[in-house]
């Protein structure tokens, strides 16, 4: 029998020790013949489980269509079936579905997701991730369109961060007070700047249209470079324990702006204003100038 770490263990028994005399949870068991962690629930808490698998599972998969170009995260479904297969030992027989032909899939009643309060909460954090993630797209939008790359670099940290939080702030108090109601799309205004044409020179008298440096290639690798430098020595000093190739991965392999705020977790350490502030620059820019799968393998800068 493979031997287990008795310093880990004896921590696992005192853990287990503290919470049995608070009267939190019943117990918690080693099961040392085949080496799985037994851990026994009152009904209560198994319901919360349940609304917490399901959840779970929800945001894993809830925007898959299960074909090879999007399959399902499995091992999340899997562990909803397993803990939803365990219904009835507590008594919750109404909260599952399943027959003989469905196999080893196990799956929510509708009667548990009328009764339960799980669409409350993914509506409530649908509501609190669109706000936020809007906010900050149109904040560092609005910031790099106010400031040129000379000013930023001008300000001190806490300036930066100031004046970043200045342009987030204008979209989420708008929408925390009046959600997109009065969000508009203006037809007149071009996404990107007009470029020179045999008549001249694009509609500098447009507002909506910012001017922006169109780099080339070699400039844009260059800067690249630069901020490759700049991110190996960020992490050294947040002591972070992810690596350059992870912070290019997760730009690289992108789904949806939540990897911005996984990127900049990567070197937060619980820091100062000015800290975040440097760190959101440095993310920005590397989100900007490295390569992105869904953009086909080029960097934002490239598409201009």
């Amino acid at each position: 029998m493979e031997e287990y770490d008795k310093g880990k263990l004896s921590r696992i028994q005192e853990y287990t020790h503290a919470v049995d005399k608070r009267g939190d949870y019943i117990e918690t068991i080693i099961n040392m013949s085949d080496k799985k962690l037994t851990i026994e629930f009152t009904k209560k808490q198994f319901e919360a489980l349940l609304k917490a698998v399901f959840l779970g599972n929800f945001v894993a998969n809830g925007h898959r269509d299960g074909s090879k170009e999007d399959p399902y995260k499995k091992d999340y479904m899997e562990i909803e079936n397993y803990i939803f297969s365990l219904a009835p030992r507590f008594g919750f027989e109404k909260y599952l579905e399943h027959k003989d032909s469905d196999g080893e899939n196990y799956f929510p009643s509708g009667q548990f997701e009328d009764v339960m309060d799980v669409h409350t909460l993914s509506d409530e954090y649908d509501e609190h991730t669109f706000i936020e993630n809007l906010s900050e797209e149109l904040g560092v939008r609005d910031f790099h369109e106010q400031y040129t790359r000379e000013e930023i670099d001008a300000m001190s940290e806490v300036e930066r961060y100031e004046k970043f939080s200045d342009c987030l702030n204008v979209y989420r108090d708008e929408l925390d007070m009046n959600g997109a109601g009065r969000l508009r799309i203006d037809q007149n205004c071009r996404s990107l700047p007009l470029q020179e044409s045999e008549g001249g020179e694009g509609n500098g008298d447009d507002p909506c249209c910012v001017p922006l440096d169109i780099e080339s290639k070699e400039q844009i690798l260059k800067r690249r470079k630069e901020i490759e430098r700049d991110i190996v020595d960020m992490l050294k000093e947040t002591k972070s324990d992810f690596s350059l190739q992870h912070v290019k991965d997760a730009i690289f392999d992108e789904e949806d702006t939540d990897a911005m705020m996984h990127v900049i977790a990567m070197f937060d350490r619980g820091g100062d204003a000015s800290e975040l502030g440097t760190i959101i620059e440095l993310v920005s820019d590397a989100w900007n100038y490295f390569p992105h799968k869904a953009l086909g393998g080029v960097s934002p800068v490239e598409r201009r």
